[in-house]
This record gives structure tokens, C-alpha cells and sequence, in this order.
């Protein structure tokens, strides 16, 4: 299964040692170049710098052959991503809610 992950925060980085505890192949996406080196000392993924609502950003962390996504980040940002993975064809979509 291949999942990307948006969000390389706490939550992102427990949802990653899940997918990888499962020999799942995970892509992590997060504006913080700082979150990104330190998800990639921790684990063995791949992590992009960028802008996760932008569709140039999942063309590069491989949407076309994406089985999952799950957005960490904020709520406004968790629906705009899920939109857009949603229209982009990735059959299982997964979002945090974090405010009630």
C-alpha cells in the first residue's frame, strides 16, 4: 500500500510508525523543512517540503499510484487536501479534526 502523509507533526508521525509497522511504503508532505528532516532521522520515508494544496505537490509525492491519504494539519487545510486527493482519484481518504 502506498499512503501519503500530510503533516509531519506529532499525529503524522505516529500515523507513519503505524504504515511503516505495516511495511507500507509512505510519502510525508509538510511545509516545515525543520519537520521534514526530523520525520526522515526517525524513519525511513521519504518527506517533501511543500505546500500540500497544491496539485503539483501530490504530482511529485506520487498521487497517481496513492492508495491512502491522511491529513494531520490544521482543519482548513485537512478539507482542502482531502478535496483534492479526492478529485485526483485516491480511493481511501483519511482527516483529522481537530477543532469541535
Amino acid at each position: 500500500m502506498y499512503i501519503i502523509i500530510v503533516g509531519a507533526g506529532e499525529i503524522g508521525q505516529q500515523f507513519t510508525e503505524i504504515a511503516l509497522a505495516n511495511k507500507e511504503d509512505v510519502v510525508v508532505v509538510d511545509k516545515s523543512k525543520e519537520k521534514c528532516d526530523e520525520i526522515t532521522r526517525k524513519y525511513d520515508v521519504v518527506a517533501i517540503v511543500a505546500d500540500a494544496t497544491e496539485k503539483e505537490t501530490f504530482e511529485e509525492a506520487g498521487i497517481e499510484k496513492a492508495d491512502a491519504l491522511v491529513a494531520t494539519a490544521d482543519d482548513a487545510t485537512n478539507l482542502m487536501v482531502v478535496s483534492l486527493a479526492k478529485n485526483m482519484g485516491v480511493p481511501s481518504l483519511v482527516s483529522v479534526v481537530n477543532q469541535k
